[in-house]
């Protein structure tokens, strides 16, 4: 079972800062407007629900600032290929367990909880990394669609047939891309073949054909179609 898409670690730990503004801001707009009644009745209230909501967005920046910090000591020895001790931490690294566990509400636990799922895929064993992979909070983007494969593949492995294509559709459709998405959509098509679910299987595969008819996977469709259309014949005779 291949390894998911990592995200470039300092690019992501960026992107974590900025989104983390971006959301914190969302959130005192969506606080004040649940709380708007209350605001205006009792003015009283203003002054206070005003500190609350300052203590409130001081308390996530700082929380999101410890997780940034925690994962940033312990990405050395993930990236390093030392998976075991990256899950666990060491006396002085707080492991990404203990992060994506502790710092679940957070940007950076949500990351880590992306490498976890990586790091027990790596190490063999799947059952865990689907835990964290469920949990794993996905934008539609590279890595949510590595993610949401790597899930179909597990469940396909469990014989979970008609869950494992309905993910991989979707992680087609995260990316788009001509070079990913072909790949995707031919994996959803023999899932879809194996719960027997031959239509599904059909329109998959049309859709690489119209689609992407310059991926390498178009060259397959045409096999693929004819094994179809021969299970169809087959059940009808």
């Amino acid at each position: 079972m291949s390894a998911l898409k990592a995200p470039e670690s300092s690019s992501r730990r960026k992107e974590l800062r900025s989104n983390a503004i971006v959301d914190l801001y969302a959130r005192s707009i969506l606080f004040f407007e649940e709380n708007k009644k209350t605001l205006y009745a009792a003015g009283a209230g203003l002054v206070v629900l005003i500190a609350a909501v300052g203590f409130y967005l001081w308390n996530a920046q700082q929380t999101e600032a410890e997780a940034q910090e925690h994962l940033g000591q312990i990405e050395r020895v993930y990236a390093a290929g030392n998976y075991e001790q990256a899950l666990q931490g060491t006396e002085s690294q707080m492991g990404l367990l203990e992060i994506a566990d502790t710092y679940s509400g957070t940007n950076a636990g949500n990351l880590a909880t992306f490498y976890v799922a990586n790091a027990y895929l790596r190490n063999d064993m799947p059952d865990e990394a689907l835990t964290y992979l469920q949990r794993f909070d996905k934008d539609q983007d590279l890595v949510g669609a590595s993610a949401l494969a790597a899930e179909a593949s597990i469940l396909e492995d469990r014989g979970e047939f008609s869950e494992a294509a309905d993910l991989y559709e979707q992680a087609a459709s995260y990316v788009e891309s001509a070079s990913l998405s072909p790949r995707y959509l031919i994996n959803a098509g023999r899932a879809y073949e194996s719960a027997g679910n031959l239509d599904a299987a059909q329109r998959v595969y049309t859709e690489i054909q119209e689609t992407y008819a310059d991926a390498p996977e178009s060259e397959e469709v045409q096999r693929h179609l004819a094994r179809v259309n021969a299970k169809r014949a087959q059940s009808t005779s």
